[in-house]
């Protein structure tokens, strides 16, 4: 396994920030109204603008720019933990069907709840469906002895399967928001408010405060089980531990932005090509990566068939599945 040499990696992570300041720039300027790059600067210097350009950026744009970022820093971050558990490069939230359970989870209360009283059962309630995924894709590794990316595909499917017939129950039950929540599902930052968006970087500054405490055990699960109790790592502990953090980022993000697939695939997979499989690089490469891939996600459903916008879930899929492709044909363990 190669491992980034200090000034490599600092050289990564100065490429990276100031491709994620082009891309946050981008994120603002774009959309069905073009912002002039000098609209921009003299609006957050301070400066004279058109009131409706105030109204789109503060409104509008800032706040799903935001949410942009976190979700972006937050699917990579599970991704990252997920291969690091399962030790597989297709782990990812989406197509373990962790996404769905979060989704069918929110899909619950659209049915049940809706009021003001209850609007922060969202987060409970999609952190729930994440981890009853989770319980039965560790039941069925365990039925069937194995992590085998065949076994994880298959169960994934299984459960991304069941939760969208369930939801789609659900969904026509709501007859008359059967459009919203179809399109939020396919992954919609649009509707987010500036608040939602603080409330979800709180949930990531928070998970990662708690990932710091891991980052040598997840390094020592990189050699295997048996090399990490040698070490003196709790597995079964640690294991706990990150899956709960696993399903808490993931069932944010679904809770705000909808079920949005392959970041967690295809940034921890190329960022592990460059840092190796210390988490200390992984981590922090990995979360600028993805940050850039959802931001650039995200302009780009603006933009490519304007004035419609598509959900920025379908164009990450369309970079995403080919890419799966490329990894389980190639590079996973188990191809077959």
């Amino acid at each position: 396994m190669y491992f980034m040499g200090t000034k490599k990696f600092y050289t990564a992570l100065l490429i990276l920030a100031i491709l994620l300041a082009a891309a946050l720039v981008l994120s603002l300027k774009t959309g069905t109204v073009s912002i002039s790059f000098s609209a921009l600067f003299r609006l957050f210097a301070g400066g004279e603008v058109d009131p409706s350009v105030k109204t789109i950026i503060y409104q509008l744009r800032l706040p799903r720019t935001i949410m942009a970022l976190v979700c972006g820093c937050s699917l990579s971050l599970a991704g990252v933990i997920l291969q690091s558990i399962l030790k597989n490069p297709l782990a990812e939230p989406y197509l373990l069907g962790i996404s769905s359970g979060a989704g069918l989870g929110v899909s619950l209360y659209v049915l049940l709840f809706q009021s003001a009283a209850s609007y922060y059962l969202i987060q409970p309630l999609a952190f729930a469906g994440s981890i009853a995924a989770v319980l039965v894709i560790l039941a069925v590794a365990g039925i069937k002895r194995s992590l085998s990316s065949s076994t994880l595909i298959l169960t994934g499917v299984m459960v991304s399967s069941f939760c969208s017939s369930v939801i789609m129950i659900l969904m026509a039950v709501r007859e008359h928001e059967f459009a919203k929540i179809f399109f939020w599902l396919l992954g919609y930052l649009g509707g987010c408010e500036l608040k939602d968006a603080f409330v979800a970087g709180g949930f990531l500054i928070v998970s990662l405060i708690a990932l710091l405490f891991y980052i040598r055990d997840m390094n020592a699960l990189a050699a295997g089980d048996e090399a990490a109790v040698y070490a003196g790592v709790n597995v079964r502990k640690t294991k706990v531990v990150l899956i709960i953090i696993v399903s808490l980022l993931t069932g944010v993000c679904v809770s705000y932005a909808g079920m949005i697939g392959f970041v967690g695939l295809v940034v921890p997979y190329l960022m592990r090509l460059i840092a190796g499989s210390d988490h200390r690089k992984l981590i922090p490469l990995s979360l600028l990566a993805g940050s850039i891939l959802m931001l650039a996600a995200d302009s780009v459903s603006r933009v490519i068939l304007a004035p419609v916008e598509l959900p920025v879930g379908v164009i990450t899929a369309l970079v995403g599945v080919p890419f799966f492709l490329y990894i389980f044909l190639f590079h996973s363990k188990d191809g077959r």
